[in-house]
């Protein structure tokens, strides 16, 4: 008795020739199931993908202090912020810490608008500001880019935020 034969009525070649089928058809089913999950990982990676891609964005605006207090470690500040229309759009928070004698101070700044915060570490210099966009709430979550401020007067700020992940 051959050991893939097991119906002994049944001749061995049969048997072999029955087996070859077999194989065919079970290689077929593996590039069929091969094919079939390429499809479905396609249309799962597809599904994965952001309905719209998003560009860069850049949000400008007129900080205006509110007020400011000056701590022994640095300064509290609380501001209005205006689109270029004069228009109100939010508000910011400004907390700075000096961390060593005779270094620029480290400043946490978030900003409220009406679709969500932004979270931004900046470094104040004689010439303006800079510094980066850490995340956000909202319409915000996630975002990333950098900041630009430049002083307009002892209580003007022009400030431009530069999202370039959202």
């Amino acid at each position: 008795m051959h050991p893939s034969n097991p119906d002994p009525q049944q001749p061995v070649a049969a048997q072999a020739q029955r087996d070859r089928h077999l194989r065919r058809i079970g290689r077929r089913a593996l590039v069929g199931l091969t094919i079939a999950l390429a499809g479905a990982t396609t249309a799962i990676t597809v599904s994965l993908e952001p309905a719209q891609a998003r560009s860069e964005t850049t949000i400008k605006f007129v900080s205006l202090t509110k007020a400011a207090t000056m701590i022994p470690t640095g300064l509290i500040e609380a501001d209005v912020d205006r689109n270029p229309a004069g228009k109100v759009i939010g508000s910011d928070s400004v907390n700075c810490r000096n961390t060593a004698p005779k270094t620029p101070p480290k400043c946490a700044v978030t900003v409220d608008l009406a679709n969500g915060d932004l979270f931004l570490h900046t470094t104040p210099s004689p010439t303006g500001v800079t510094g980066s966009l850490l995340d956000g709430t909202g319409h915000y979550a996630n975002a990333t880019g950098t900041v630009i401020a430049q002083p307009v007067t002892s209580t003007k700020t022009n400030i431009t935020i530069t999202i370039d992940k959202l």
